[in-house]
């Protein structure tokens, strides 16, 4: 009974081994094999910016390392721009300077202002604290604040001006009445009578001081009569006609627009009177340049920043101009020549990494479970029969795909395949993109 159970293991034991043995062999007992492709990670080069090529520093099978110049496109007229860009930002920087300097000054300005008018507010309490301005006030003077004294003589100014401009625009109807045009002509004739007499009296006191003004003090006095003669006649018509009703209206709008205009400047006189210290005009003015400066600065700052990015743009368009290797490797294709014409997005290269490439061969669904990420395999081209290179699976499809991948019949839907990509070293540069390889698994 020992022997029998002795010999059931070493049963399992063999065939265990054999089983091991077998992988990775193809159901004829051959090793798994497999074709497909070298081919390498590439990147395509293409300009960002058209125009003509000035410089091609690479060749094709040049090796390059990444960073390293490919080629320029002529700048001549970016470098243009960009120099004229460069001096419109130094302006606008020295702008700005000038705009500090102006605004330093005026919050200096300010500041002096501001201090000599503070320095008067003792003697602005001292006066107005000393009694009330009016009898028929019956508060001390120092009732109201200043912000309220303020506002009240505002009030007053406006409501003397909307007054005034009643008062001007009912005088302008009265002297437009055509009932009242006879004796509108008449001012109009005694403003002029009294003008000329003026001008001829000046006339006749510089003739009198004049080296021998015989004839120039005759002409002068005649001048001088004949104005006095006409005012004296304008002013007796003038005097005839104040009995009459036009003459009535026309001094009463006067007179109301008179008393207006006075009142006006009466109301701004204390308004000025109690607009003292901070509230001065002086310092509302000094307070209102240190706001322009303010703005000024600001428009100068927007300026220089508008001029800075613009300096920033052109030198990201000068950078493309010049196109480098994205990665390290080889030189695969070179499709320009200098002085030769490129469009932007257009393909003139291409650089490819060729220390390690790749092979894609494609494994039928009743040998997928023979292959492992990792498992070695052998690779051969027919470029160099003589020399085999080891590489790696490096990934295996989860999902299966036809091959060809159109295929509509039954049977070919029968025959799916599964995806397995192979890296190898490459470290001489033998192998290259597109070389025919066969693929042998090794356990």
């Amino acid at each position: 009974m020992k022997n029998k159970k002795t010999m059931l293991i070493i049963s399992v034991v063999v065939i265990g081994l054999l089983a091991a043995a077998c992988g990775g062999l193809n159901q004829n007992g051959e090793a798994l094999s497999a074709s497909g492709t070298i081919s390498s990670t590439s990147v395509n080069i293409a300009p960002e910016v058209s125009g003509k090529i000035a410089e091609v520093a690479a060749q094709e099978g040049d090796e390059v390392q990444k960073g390293d110049l490919l080629f320029r496109v002529e700048d001549d007229l970016l470098q243009s721009q960009y120099d004229q860009a460069e001096a419109s930002r130094k302006v606008a920087e020295m702008a700005v300077q000038a705009a500090e300097d102006q605004l330093a000054t005026a919050k200096i300005q300010y500041d002096l202002v501001a201090q000599q008018a503070q320095s008067a507010m003792p003697d602005y309490y001292q006066t107005t604290w000393d009694k009330s301005p009016l009898d028929e006030f019956d508060r001390p003077a120092w009732y109201f604040t200043q912000s309220e004294e303020i506002t009240a003589a505002q009030n007053v100014v406006a409501d003397a001006q909307t007054k005034l401009d009643a008062k001007l625009k009912e005088m302008d109807k009265v002297l437009a009445d055509a009932n009242n045009a006879g004796f509108v002509d008449l001012e109009k004739r005694l403003a002029n009578a009294q003008y000329t007499l003026r001008a001829a009296d000046s006339t006749l006191e510089i003739a009198k001081d004049a080296a021998d003004n015989d004839a120039l003090e005759e002409n002068a006095q005649d001048q001088y009569d004949l104005a006095l003669a006409d005012l004296e006649n304008v002013q007796k018509e003038y005097d005839q006609a104040l009995n009459t009703t036009a003459a009535e209206d026309v001094l009463d709008a006067r007179a109301a627009a008179a008393v207006a205009q006075v009142q006006l400047d009466n109301a701004r006189n204390l308004l000025a009177e109690v607009q003292v210290g901070s509230d001065s005009l002086q310092v509302q003015s000094a307070a209102a340049a240190v706001q322009q400066a303010q703005s000024a600065l600001d428009q100068a700052q927007a300026n220089l920043s508008a001029a800075e990015a613009n300096v920033k743009t052109l030198n990201i368009q000068l950078e493309k101009t010049k196109v480098y290797a994205p990665i390290s490797g080889v030189v695969l294709l070179k499709n320009l020549e200098e002085g030769e014409l490129v469009n932007a997005g257009s393909q003139v290269m291409k650089v490819g990494n060729l220390d390690e490439v790749k092979v894609t061969v494609y494994i039928p669904e009743d040998q997928y479970g023979l292959i492992n990420l990792g498992q070695d395999v052998v690779v051969t081209v027919d470029s160099f029969p003589e020399k085999s290179y080891t590489g790696k699976v490096a990934y295996i499809s989860d999902e299966a795909e036809f091959t060809p991948s159109n295929v509509q019949t039954v049977e070919g839907r029968k025959s799916t395949v599964f995806a397995v990509e192979i890296t190898l070293p490459n470290p001489d540069h033998d192998l290259k993109s597109g070389m025919p390889a066969d693929v042998k698994f090794i356990q």
